[in-house]
């Protein structure tokens, strides 16, 4: 039994690593693209594309998607770990 538990420990642990990995890479196309737009900006109105602004756009739903499921995933390896908490009260002794 103990071997499952490891398992399912390890296998949230490499979700959670996975989800940090691709919430770096959502942030850094985000990031970069938030460059583009800024660059195209200064350069006047007719520099800005709208495709940029849609990819921008896009990158930053990725982002929040990424947030959400790195979130879930710590979660989930966090409850895993943590013992579970008794709901019972303790009697009072007589």
């Amino acid at each position: 039994m103990v071997a499952v538990e490891d398992d399912e420990i390890a296998r949230l642990r490499d979700r959670q690593h996975a989800a940090r990995r691709a919430l770096g890479e959502a942030y850094d196309r985000r990031d970069a693209l938030a460059e583009e737009v800024a660059a195209a900006e200064a350069a006047g109105a007719g520099a800005l594309r709208p495709e940029l602004l849609v990819a921008f756009s896009a990158a930053e739903r990725a982002v929040l998607a990424a947030e959400a499921e790195m979130k879930d995933a710590e979660y989930a390896l966090a409850v895993a770990i943590e013992p579970p908490v008794s709901t019972t009260m303790p009697r009072a002794s007589e």
